[in-house]
């Protein structure tokens, strides 16, 4: 864990439970630069449940993507904010 300080956007993809999630981003704030895009990949969970109790900076810099199947021909991918996410955020 103390190895992503070093990147812009860490995407979360553990398994879909809520409780496990939020056990995974207490244990990133630890270590997360302030302002590094963080992202999970879920597709069953609503993003804002999975934001709630964390900081404010990594709210602001939470959200969702979905990938299109197979990413590497379809470069689309949707982005699901949080109400707390800065629109900036989105721009990166």
């Amino acid at each position: 864990m103390s190895r992503i300080k070093e990147y812009d956007w860490i995407i979360e993809v553990v398994v879909e439970n809520l409780d496990i999630k939020k056990k995974v981003y207490t244990e990133v704030e630890k270590f997360r630069t302030p302002g590094t895009l963080v992202t999970s990949n879920t597709s069953g969970i609503p993003i804002h449940l999975m934001a709630e109790g964390r900081s404010d900076d990594f709210k602001k810099h939470f959200c969702g993507t979905h990938f299109f199947n197979p990413p590497r021909y379809l470069k689309l991918f949707e982005v699901i904010p949080t109400p707390h996410t800065e629109k900036k955020s989105l721009n990166s």
